[in-house]
């Protein structure tokens, strides 16, 4: 590629680099011919001229989240995420607020929520998926029941066409280039008045609603005759229009908009880099209902009934999720003993009383539950994610996103509904149903295993069947998803007498093809063509179960959702796809597939970077337990195997805590010469000896009472008390026997000590078996009471990723309060030293906390954290003071 200096980029065509971007959220695989990371404006222009010269595709990705493939593609993939993610201005006046088309969503959310304000369209990714994104499919979500959709809360784009030049919209409406599709459009006038859906939603095919303006009624047009002379397979493509028949100018009274076109387009008109974006004041009442049917004939005729009363949200929740979810809770059980299929959850913004709604098509009584606004919330949020939990199912079986986002005028849907649920029976497959029902936009998820081959078969004909009968109903393929390599097959059976003006459109911006081609106009129905080669499954025959000590199946059942974007510390320091949850799942697979070399640079980089936090097992819808697939793949001896072991060595305490002794040993280790070591306290035998395990005897052990108590790695390491006696003592104190126990005598017989309770104070150690000490003390709430002390210090409770796993943030805080302390937890954010990968890895490490750490010196209070790495690095980073949760307790009891 000719590159100028000045706009230099790299076409990345390493192999494995490929691989990873050869998958996203969908079921689709495409291995690109290269990956650029694009950085500027000019650097865009540069390679869509390139494009045009070379002949080569162009597919523009945020955050990988599209269901319907537009994501991955076979030429180059143009990687806006890294660099266009810039929020640039907020008008007070107009409430407009400009971001580049890389922006997260949820990033958008939280700048509006400070300002009092909103932006409507909220996709269930919305917390990581881009601007850019939802823009190209014209995304909805809950709320466009009432709000509307993406076309209706744009104000202004930019976007580089097939030129290289760079247009703004709506300053450019009237620009000479766009005159000859004016005129196209302005024949398909009344076709476009009659034939294009009035629906809110609507992602199917290129947006025509806002396109067409009249000012006065003008007489109809002659019909035109089309003539198919050619396809975008061809080296030069020919129009639909007969060329011999006169287009009819366009009247003075007649206003044609070209930007309503771009929205939804899934990046084959053009790229996108800017946005303007309307905002609303947020409503400031909320009101929500938590109803239950036995079918879903039934959920769907309430939820007709219900849109009467102006709801925001009408939500549908299939139970089954919730069951595979693995979520627990008294509230859950409750919900699950009422043995009920079926949840409609509505959101109202004024109070809606049930006792003078005039006939309901269902009992009110029977099917309302009395719920909470924090319990429905719940719901809301499980409603949100509800894609990503129903992937948990472990197994070759899987809930595709194939027919998954349906929309059906309401006057139909209860009959569509109930037919196509007999059909899922009689093919023997099960599905979920689940959305947006207050629209008629449902998803459905449909069970198949794609590593057989006579399951691909079956599920090519399950969405054939499904997609005539989606028709059949008046209804739309796509409602908020997009057509992708999924759908675009059909808009020609879809939109009979508008397809030739979509052809028509993606000609005049797009002749050569180079903007995301096998999306929109087609020729070949993509999913059909490529249902063996494609999809996400590997066959059977390239898995080898020898390559790698992770289950196989554990591996393969990453959705692809992206949402380890929105915690991954690894991701959020170093913003690249590698180094993400799904990068490193995708390269895995590439493994077991033969497609990535195990030796690869790439992946052992991607496991490196991995901080084995477990916040992909905790926060991924899917419980993905990366820690322990990297800690099974990783070869060799790395640094954090090393630093812990060197903590346990009974080396003096003088020695250790000696300067010369430090700075060798962080010389020798590679370690940040300003880290600042924990003060090592040398305890008397004395004190500890009466506690330890081999003093005691059988008699003295009491399933009730008897506490087994193993201090790990900084049990001797914490503070100028003790976390090792401070433990012993409170444990004591509080009424338990406790015993001070070797981790390798507890590993060595973990069956004995099951019937005790066997606890630890270092969150490494947490599991089903070792508990966090302060589940024990959680439960005498009213004797650390005794010793409440009113204005006793505020601290910041910096939450360690262990501990999000486990449980206990809650607990801790309550302890600690009940004793006097102000307890303030900070933001979920991992620290960046997870398992001590902040001491050895320092660019990356600084790149991680950079900003978390920053907001711990603005604040001004110390910080209280029950993880010994976490200590090390913030008191480093910020020269705070950092306190265990034992540490505070003792002095707190002991009167310090």
């Amino acid at each position: 590629m000719k590159k100028s200096d000045k706009y230099f980029m790299i076409i990345n065509s390493d192999n494995d680099i490929k691989f990873l971007y050869s998958r996203g959220a969908s079921i689709f695989t495409k291995t690109p011919k290269g990956v650029v990371v694009i950085k500027s404006v000019e650097q865009l222009k540069e390679l869509i001229k390139e494009a045009n010269i070379q002949k080569f595709s162009i597919t523009p990705r945020g955050a990988g989240t599209s269901r319907a493939g537009q994501e991955v593609g076979s030429g180059i993939i143009a990687d806006m995420s890294l660099h266009f993610n810039k929020i640039l201005s907020y008008n007070e006046k107009s409430h407009i607020l400009e971001v580049e088309s890389g922006v997260l969503k949820g990033e958008v959310d939280r700048l509006l929520k400070s300002k009092g304000r909103f932006f409507p369209p909220d996709p269930s990714s919305g917390d990581y998926c881009t601007i850019g994104g939802m823009f190209s499919n014209n995304s909805g979500g809950p709320k466009a029941l009432k709000w509307g959709v993406m076309r209706d809360w744009v104000a202004s784009f930019d976007a580089i066409l097939n030129d290289g030049e760079l247009y703004s919209f709506p300053k450019d409406e009237n620009h000479p280039k766009f005159k000859e599709l004016k005129d196209i459009i302005f024949q398909f006038s009344e076709t476009i008045e009659n034939d294009y859906p009035k629906t809110i939603k609507n992602s199917s095919g290129y947006n025509l609603k806002g396109v067409i303006k009249r000012e006065i009624t003008l007489s109809p047009q002659p019909p035109l005759l089309y003539k198919a002379r050619g396809s975008f397979n061809s080296d030069k493509y020919d129009s639909f229009f007969d060329e011999k028949k006169e287009k009819e100018p366009i009247s003075d009274s007649f206003q044609i908009n070209i930007a309503p076109i771009f929205i939804g387009s899934e990046g084959t008109l053009g790229i996108i880099t800017k946005i303007g974006l309307k905002t609303e004041e947020l409503p400031k009442i909320k009101d929500d209902k938590i109803l239950f049917f036995e079918t879903l004939q039934e959920a769907t005729n309430g939820a007709i009934w219900l849109k009467n009363f102006t709801p925001e949200k009408l939500e549908l929740i299939d139970i089954d999720i919730l069951k595979i979810s693995g979520m627990r809770s008294l509230f859950f059980d409750k919900i699950l003993s009422l043995n009920k299929r079926y949840m409609i959850l509505a959101s109202f913004n004024e109070i809606l009383g049930f006792d003078n709604l005039q006939n309901p098509p269902f009992d009110i009584e029977k099917a309302l539950f009395n719920g909470s606004l924090e319990e429905a919330e719940t719901l809301f949020k499980l409603r949100k994610t509800a894609a990503g939990y129903i992937q948990k199912t472990r197994g070759r079986a899987k809930p595709h996103p194939i027919v998954e986002d349906i929309l059906i005028p309401h006057k139909n849907l209860p009959t569509f509904v109930a037919e196509i649920e007999e059909y899922f029976k009689s093919i023997d497959v099960k599905a979920i149903f689940f959305g947006h029902i207050g629209d008629g936009n449902i998803h459905i998820n449909s069970f198949f295993n794609f590593f057989e081959q006579k399951e691909r078969e079956k599920a090519i004909e399950m969405k054939n069947y499904v997609h005539e009968r989606i028709l059949y109903y008046g209804g739309l393929l796509s409602a908020e998803h997009g057509d992708g390599k999924l759908r675009s097959g059909w808009l020609q059976k879809s939109y009979p007498t508008l397809y030739p003006l979509f052809v028509e459109i993606k000609r005049f911006f797009d002749p050569d093809n180079i903007f995301n081609p096998e999306n929109k106009i087609v020729f070949e129905n993509e999913f059909d063509k490529n249902s063996f080669q494609e999809l996400r499954a590997p066959l059977e025959s390239q898995l080898k179960k020898e390559i790698l000590k992770a289950p196989i199946d554990e591996i393969y059942i990453c959705s692809g959702c992206g949402k380890c974007k929105t915690f991954c510390p690894s991701y959020l320091g170093l913003k690249s796809e590698m180094n993400s949850t799904r990068g490193r799942v995708t390269l895995l697979q590439g493994v077991l597939s033969g497609e990535v070399n195990r030796k690869s640079k790439i992946l052992e980089s991607s496991l490196s970077n991995c901080l084995e936090c477990s916040l992909c097992f905790s926060l991924c819808p899917v419980g993905i337990d990366m820690k322990n697939m990297v800690l099974d793949i990783k070869k060799g001896v790395f640094f954090t195997k090393i630093f812990p072991k060197l903590i346990k060595i009974p080396i003096p305490q003088k020695l250790f805590n000696s300067r010369v002794f430090q700075n060798s040993s962080k010389a020798i280790l590679g370690i940040e010469k300003t880290t600042i070591f924990p003060k090592k306290e040398q305890l008397s035998k004395e004190k500890i000896d009466k506690y330890l395990f081999k003093n005691y005897k059988n008699r003295d052990l009491d399933e009730n009472s008897t506490v087994f108590y193993i201090s790990g790695v900084y049990g001797e390491s914490f503070q100028k008390e003790s976390e090792l006696f401070a433990t012993l003592k409170l444990l004591e104190l509080s009424g338990f026997k406790p015993i001070l126990l070797k981790e390798s005598s507890y590993r060595k017989n973990t069956q004995f000590f099951k019937t005790y309770k066997v606890v630890t104070t270092d969150t490494s150690l947490l599991s089903v078996d070792i508990i966090d000490v302060f589940n024990l003390f959680v439960a005498k709430l009213d004797f650390w009471r005794s010793f409440f002390v009113e204005g006793r210090e505020q601290y910041n409770y910096h939450i360690p990723c262990h501990t999000v796993k486990w449980g206990i943030t809650d607990k801790i805080k309550s302890v600690l309060e009940a004793v006097g302390y102000s307890i303030n937890i900070l933001e979920q954010q991992c620290c960046g030293m997870g398992g001590f990968y902040g001491l050895k890895h320092k660019k990356e490490y600084n790149l991680i906390s950079e900003n978390y750490m920053k907001s711990i010196i603005l604040d001004g209070k110390n910080v209280i954290t029950p993880c010994g790495a976490c200590k090390t690095g913030i008191e480093t980073k910020t020269l705070k003071t950092v306190v265990h949760p034992i540490t505070a307790l003792y002095r707190a009891v002991m009167g310090g």
